[in-house]
Formats: structure tokens, C-alpha cells, sequence
């Protein structure tokens, strides 16, 4: 026959120790470290004209400014963040906003994003110090964008014509230190802004074309209900204590 319950096991199921409430909710990743307001990065290979930026740093990349203490939660993957399935684009940085309060998150900033491509050692690159296409989504040679089709009732036929997307987490490569993937290539991201220009979003990591591609570039040229077809966003949270 079984055992009689014991009287102590309803003690010991109370005492027993409470789970520890994960700091990010499922499909987040935890970005814990110091962000740099000034790096030096050396460039010891500059792109070939008539192309900008550097195929590759030197190591490592000094800070030179003033560090902050950050803590957060990210997105693994661009909206709709999930692996195998393509980035949403021609979305304003209200879409973004909207979306992600939604889902009870918000845009990340873009000093979080920042950090969350460097990682600890502050990368130009989050696989390293030279510029690898390979690694991630970028420096593909598309067709050029017909502006007068894009603004008209075929709006959607130019846009899958010139449309160069894949498919979120499609290279291993491009993951960042901290395990944040497609940062830099593929669609580029909308991040809330922290230069103090009204009205205006923060567009990081570029897309799939020849552009900034790395962690430090941005662009602040485009007001926040600007759309293209080469434009998404992921979301943030805090993170828990």
C-alpha cells in the first residue's frame, strides 16, 4: 500500500524556493552592459569609391566619452519578430510605436540599439571588425527604385519588384553578442529618438543595399510618419529586476 501523506510535505511545498521571474518575455533577448556616447574607431581599409565607410577597423575600439550603465529587453528578430518569416516594411516610426505598445513594449532607443549591435566590446561590426557580406544581409545590388510607380496605384508591384527581404534569422552570422540577430542589413530599423530633433525617428542598421550597415551610423533626415519600402522596427522593454 502507498504511504500515508506526510504532514510536513504541505511545509515543505510552502517553503519551497519561488522560481525566478525570466528578465525578458519569450522572443526577447536581455541586453545588459555600458553604452559609449563617443568610440574611436579606426579604419585601416576604407571602402573603394565611389562607395562610404570602411571594410575594416582596427582593434579595439577605444571609448573616449562617457559610459552609461544600460539594461533592457530586445527583440531577437525585426517586427514581427519571428524566425523564418520576413520584416515588415513600409512602416513609419507611428506604425512602429503603435505596434509595439500593443504589445505592451515600445521602440527601442537608438543608444539601445547601439549597444545591443556592439555588444561589450563595442564592435563596429556584431561579428567583428571587418565589413562581411556574407555574415549578414547587405551590400546586395538591387534594381533602382522607379519613384514615380512607388507613388501611384501600383505602389505594391514596385515594391515586390525591388524587394530584396529574407526571412528573419536566415543567416546564423549576422547574430550580435548579445544574441540579437539582422541588425545591421535587411530592412532598415526605426529607433526612437535621442538627439532631441522633434518629430523625427532615428534609422539604424541600414537594409539590404550598400549603406552604413554597421552598429554606430544612423540617419535622423526622415520626419516619424515617413514610409518606404525598405523600412521596419523591433520592439523593446525594461527588463525585470
Amino acid at each position: 500500500p502507498a504511504p500515508a501523506p506526510s504532514d510536513a510535505m504541505p511545509l515543505a511545498i510552502a517553503l519551497a524556493p519561488t522560481p525566478p521571474t525570466p528578465p525578458c518575455a519569450e522572443g526577447m533577448v536581455l541586453v545588459d552592459g555600458d553604452y559609449c556616447d563617443d568610440v574611436e574607431e579606426k579604419c585601416i581599409n576604407e571602402r573603394p569609391k565611389p562607395h562610404v565607410g570602411c571594410l575594416e577597423y582596427a582593434a579595439p575600439t577605444v571609448c573616449i566619452g562617457k559610459q552609461t550603465h544600460m539594461r533592457f529587453c530586445m527583440d531577437k528578430y525585426e517586427f514581427p519578430n519571428t524566425e523564418g518569416e520576413k520584416p515588415m516594411v513600409m512602416q513609419s516610426w507611428y506604425d512602429a510605436d503603435k505596434a509595439c505598445r500593443a504589445l505592451q513594449k515600445r521602440v527601442c532607443r537608438s543608444h539601445e540599439w547601439t549597444l545591443a549591435c556592439e555588444g561589450p566590446d563595442r564592435l563596429p561590426y556584431p561579428y567583428g571588425y571587418v565589413r562581411d557580406s556574407k555574415a549578414c544581409h547587405i551590400d546586395e545590388h538591387g534594381p533602382m527604385i522607379d519613384e514615380k510607380r512607388f507613388y501611384s496605384v501600383d505602389q505594391d508591384k514596385e515594391i515586390a519588384r525591388i524587394d530584396r527581404r529574407e526571412p528573419s534569422g536566415a543567416r546564423p552570422g549576422c547574430g550580435s553578442p548579445y544574441g540579437v540577430y539582422d541588425l545591421p542589413g535587411n530592412v532598415d530599423e526605426w529607433t526612437t529618438n535621442e538627439t532631441g530633433v522633434p518629430d523625427h525617428g532615428t534609422l539604424k542598421g541600414g537594409n539590404w543595399g550598400e549603406w552604413r550597415n554597421a552598429c554606430r551610423p544612423h540617419t535622423n533626415g526622415h520626419a516619424a510618419w515617413f514610409r518606404y519600402y525598405q523600412l521596419g522596427f523591433r520592439c523593446c522593454t525594461d527588463a525585470e529586476p
